[in-house]
């Protein structure tokens, strides 16, 4: 059990939960670090496969590990990101944030988006923009006042914005 679970009321019913698609995610995250992995990886490794040991600066070592220590942290960022949809607002969690909880009270408009990644691997999941009041200046999008919480690759995207977005018109008549 991780800690969104504990945030459901006694009230409140579950009628989404889940987590962003795996491939979309991933590459959307990872492409750079990959291109740079794959890179070194060529400079090290010649055409005829032989590692050239001449080649090996401390430079590459460094490249080489920080990269792969970013392709580890999108991989445990995935791990632990979570969302939640109930019949009260909707919940977000992030690898290393509290879970945000957001009540349909505070939600000014929600909106869906594929972005070419959802599209490139044939999936149907994409992002849910819910947009709230900004608690400060400090937090104002181009001047709109509003904050955004993107729920990220969403699988069956279309389902759970329908159910989402009914909920939330339905509590706020």
């Amino acid at each position: 059990m991780n800690e969104i679970d504990g945030l459901v009321g006694i009230n409140e019913t579950v009628l989404w939960k889940g987590k962003p698609e795996f491939w979309p995610f991933f590459i959307k995250n990872a492409i750079v670090p990959i291109f740079i992995l794959v890179l070194v990886i060529n400079l090290i490794l010649p055409e005829g496969g032989e590692l050239k040991w001449e080649s090996l600066s401390p430079s590459l070592v460094f490249k080489l590990l920080l990269n792969l220590f970013l392709i580890w942290f999108i991989l445990y960022y995935h791990k632990n990101e979570h969302y939640l949809i109930t019949n009260k607002g909707a919940v977000l969690q992030g690898a290393w944030e509290d879970p945000k909880r957001i009540s349909f009270s505070q939600i000014k408009d929600i909106k869906l988006h594929k972005s070419a990644f959802d599209a490139l691997f044939n999936r149907d999941s994409g992002t849910i923009i819910i947009s709230t009041p900004s608690p400060s200046r400090n937090f104002w999008i181009f001047g709109r006042g509003e904050q955004r919480h993107m729920m990220k690759h969403v699988p069956n995207v279309k389902e759970v914005f329908q159910t989402f977005k009914s909920n939330f018109e339905e509590n706020i008549e």
